[in-house]
């Protein structure tokens, strides 16, 4: 039987927790910059990840995906600032330059980590997949607008909008929960919203790779 091989774009603690959770044999690349910012190799339990050191801005560095031919493709990026530059660079410029060298040797699914931000909606009630997204700043706009370059893949896509990932060491969420000053400068503010630990984010994206046989052309969570 062969190993699928899964691609982790922007391989992180994210992906970290995804791999540790995948239960059936894979053999797993993670693609960063620099690939000594990979996930340290005793934060993965189960598989070992091959380095792939590669630039989503710089499509020349991105020629090395042209040599491999993957199954799975999960993309978790990250912006480099808060700005409206640094999200259409980090976001969809970077997309739509892994998406250009993957025509050539398309995967079989890919999976982008999108956000709940793509929802500008400030009534209470509850929002789904179901629900048209109207983003209200530009980082909902523009992730929005990535998401939009996955709808004519001749491919499998699936989108994941998580909300308010927290972990360890990504411990905003619980810093801004603890401070008096800004729980008091928000007490008006009574919009619900979900909250997600990487590790349950992980789980969900290890069973969708492992069980889930998607049969849309693209898939929404």
């Amino acid at each position: 039987m062969k190993i699928k091989k899964i691609l982790f774009v922007g391989c992180g603690e994210l992906a970290a927790c995804t791999i540790n959770e995948l239960q059936s044999p894979y053999e797993i690349y993670g693609m960063r910059r620099n690939i000594k910012n990979l996930p340290a190799p005793q934060s993965i339990i189960k598989n070992n990840i091959i380095g792939l050191e590669a630039d989503l801005n710089d499509p020349i560095s991105l020629e090395i995906l042209k040599t491999h031919s993957f199954d799975d493709v999960i993309v978790s990026l990250t912006p480099d600032a808060m700005t409206e530059a640094a999200y259409h660079k980090n976001y969809y410029l970077a997309l739509q330059n892994l998406l250009s060298v993957l025509a050539e040797n398309p995967p079989k699914h890919l999976f982008w980590i999108s956000s709940t931000r793509v929802y500008g909606q400030t009534h209470t009630g509850l929002i789904d997949e179901q629900i048209p997204p109207i983003p209200s700043d530009f980082r909902g706009q523009i992730l929005l607008e990535s998401e939009k370059l996955l709808h004519n893949l001749p491919y499998l896509s699936t989108i994941l909008r998580p909300t308010g990932i927290y972990s360890p060491h990504k411990n905003r969420l619980i810093k801004m929960a603890s401070s008096m000053a800004l729980r008091m400068e928000k007490s008006e503010d009574q919009t619900p919203s979900n909250r997600i630990h990487a590790q349950d984010i992980g789980r969900f994206i290890a069973h969708l790779i492992d069980n889930v046989a998607i049969n849309s052309r693209k898939s929404l969570y």
